[in-house]
């Protein structure tokens, strides 16, 4: 709330051994975290002891634990449909295990999927953009390794194959629609080792679900490792190990084109393509605020300062 003064509020330990791949998500005021530590299962915490607390830190226990499936290497929450998907589990082949939220404290295995193999990371939306026969449905979009998979999950306990495009270069490990649904940010976390290049974010047309097309491949200036990256409003938020933070534009998305407009380095001295520094980043708080993770160093709270343009007069402001 105070970015400049922030505070440690609560521990809540792992469910059995430490990892280093561990990840959550929060739906109406409860966080769900997995973890890839054997036995560990899904841990559900209500939020609202937070708002009781008298000491800082304190150490909270999962309000509700499921052992469902041992370990996870991620977990993924549509919201507007009011579904969590794990992902990476020792079930479905690594794929999609899928849970109903309807009762936020107590989340019900409904279903799975497991035809698209191993999915690294997702994201699931309601969907709301141009492909008239997608409108209203619930839908996954996967990074799975080596392709990408569009699913059909609005009924979850049969969950359906929408489409598969298969990635020729090296690991897809996560990927973002834009807010209008009509084009698909993903990158790949080992192209720039096994390849040499710098930075690389592709640029999918998702109009038609069932052909998406790569319309556009991005060049950072450095040769850092992408990881987890996010959409908000006409801005992407990329979290890129060594480079940290880098703000990309989409005002040119469709031309399968992004223009890197700012960015916040964790790691100053070294832009090397290593799996160091910054993992994730968090750009949803209202108050523009923005989370970036370092491996070695911590968070950094920052907040993006925009210039306005004069174009007729060709002055800043």
């Amino acid at each position: 709330s105070d970015p400049v003064n922030p505070f440690l509020a609560a521990f809540m330990p792992t469910q059995t051994t430490s990892s280093t791949w561990r990840d959550m998500k929060v739906y109406a005021d409860h966080v769900y975290v997995v973890s890839e530590a054997n036995g560990h299962g899904l841990q559900v915490l209500d939020l609202n002891q937070l708002r009781d607390l008298t000491s800082f830190p304190t150490t909270l226990e999962p309000t509700t634990w499921l052992g469902s499936f041992s370990d996870a290497h991620n977990v993924v929450i549509d919201e507007e449909s009011g579904l969590l998907y794990a992902v990476g589990t020792n079930l479905a082949g690594g794929g999609i295990v899928a849970f109903d939220l309807s009762d936020p404290a107590e989340p019900l295995l409904v279903g799975d999927y497991s035809e698209a193999g191993y999915t690294h990371d997702a994201q699931g939306v309601l969907y709301n953009g141009p492909d008239a026969d997608f409108v209203g449905k619930s839908l996954v979009f996967g990074a799975n390794a080596n392709k990408l998979a569009i699913l059909d999950a609005t009924d979850p306990t049969d969950i359906t194959t929408v489409s598969i495009t298969n990635y020729d270069y090296s690991y897809t490990p996560q990927c973002w629609l834009t807010e209008d649904h009509k084009y698909l940010l993903l990158g790949d976390e080992l192209d720039e080792q096994n390849q040499g290049i710098n930075t690389r974010t592709l640029i999918y047309d998702v109009q038609d679900l069932t052909n998406p097309v790569l319309v556009g491949e991005h060049f950072s200036d450095v040769a850092a490792i992408d990881h987890n990256q996010y959409v908000v409003g006409n801005l992407l938020f990329q979290a890129n190990y060594r480079a940290g933070l880098r703000m990309l534009s989409l005002t040119d998305v469709a031309a399968g084109e992004l223009s890197e407009i700012g960015y916040f380095d964790v790691d100053p001295n070294s832009n090397a393509a290593q799996f160091s520094g910054s993992w994730s980043t968090y750009p949803y708080f209202a108050s523009g605020t923005v989370v970036v993770t370092s491996i070695e160093g911590g968070i950094y709270i920052v907040r993006p300062k925009f210039i306005e343009v004069d174009v007729v007069n060709a002055t800043f402001c």
